[in-house]
């Protein structure tokens, strides 16, 4: 039976095209949804990547915030360590200049008693040449002979 025929009628011929017509529709509407599922498996594919490539960026810049916290923490532990030594030193240094200090204080003082005893000593020593001075004008001279004898010297005979 031929398709366009005159046993048909314009209605159920219209009414077929316009079945066709959505059977058409249908199967591109179908097709479309198969390009569109197959974009939009493209594009969660294409998401996945980009979520991996940020999970991985997201890594490396978490590894270097971590490293450089490490680096921070470990110039501040350094940091520390100079302190504290230059305040040793500094206590050291301080310690020296007061036992300097000191040292020449003692020292001084030292000197300054040594001085005092040496003009001491000479002044007792002046006035004792004086006393011995005196002493030797108002004492008689005296000559006295010592005679020596062969002995054991202890003066008892026997000799």
């Amino acid at each position: 039976m031929p398709l366009f025929s005159r046993s048909y009628d314009d209605t159920k011929l219209i009414a077929e095209i316009s079945a066709l017509s959505r059977q058409v529709a249908a199967l591109k509407g179908e097709r479309n949804a198969l390009k569109d599922l197959d974009n939009l498996e493209q594009e969660r594919a294409q998401l996945k990547k980009n979520l991996t490539d940020m999970k991985i960026e997201w890594d490396q810049e978490k590894e270097k915030w971590d490293r450089e916290k490490r680096e921070t923490e470990h110039l501040v532990g350094l940091q520390r360590k100079r302190q504290e030594f230059e305040v040793e030193a500094a206590k050291r240094e301080v310690e020296l200049t007061v036992r300097e200090e000191t040292l020449k204080a003692d020292k001084e003082r030292f000197q300054e008693q040594i001085s005092y005893m040496e003009e001491s000593w000479k002044q007792k020593f002046k006035s004792l040449e004086k006393l011995m001075g005196k002493v030797f004008d108002r004492m008689p001279e005296t000559k006295q002979l010592i005679s020596i004898t062969p002995g054991n010297g202890n003066g008892n005979g026997e000799d």
